[in-house]
């Protein structure tokens, strides 16, 4: 008869009391709700920092035109970059976001009617900031739209078939 390690049952026994893992709230780590204040010799500025930091946490706004494409960490609340988009430049404008990441305040710049000009250094915050603001060309949407009725057309197969998983995980 073969017995367990000490350390091997420990190891087990420990895992059994262990809760599974939460899943987390992916959102913007914008400032949402709670007081805000604000002090300087710029009151006007003041205010629209104010007003653009005073939003509510709610999935309908973090997920209203393009935002919802994907959970960019520290994304900025739409409402706040809408807002300071509003309250600190004209339409017609140019905004400029020197650090963009997903290009939260590109597409409210452009929402607003604004120019807007983005930099970043993370290759995936460029494409995302890309496909946000300027969408896909002609070509690109006829090819994942055939790219996707293929896998459709595949996975329905598939099911009909009862097939089994392609490779063994």
């Amino acid at each position: 008869m073969k017995t367990k390690k000490p350390t091997q049952a420990k190891a087990e026994k420990a895992d059994e009391k262990l809760p599974p893992p939460e899943r987390r709230e992916r959102r913007s780590l914008s400032h949402v709700g709670g007081v805000v204040e604000s002090e300087g010799p710029d009151l006007a500025a003041a205010q629209v920092l104010k007003r653009a930091l005073s939003v509510q946490s709610d999935e309908t706004s973090t997920m209203r035109h393009v935002h919802g494409f994907h959970s960019y960490p520290a994304r900025l609340h739409p409402d706040t970059a809408a807002r300071l988009v509003e309250g600190l430049s004209k339409p017609g404008d140019t905004v400029l976001d020197p650090f963009c990441g997903s290009g939260t305040v590109l597409v409210e710049a452009h929402r607003l009617g604004r120019r807007a000009l983005g930099i970043d250094a993370n290759p995936l915050a460029i494409e995302l900031c890309k496909l946000k603001t300027l969408g896909l060309g002609t070509r690109e949407a006829a090819t994942l739209v055939e790219t996707a009725a293929a896998i459709a057309e595949k996975a329905d197969a598939r099911r009909l078939a009862k097939a089994p998983p392609t490779r063994r995980y």
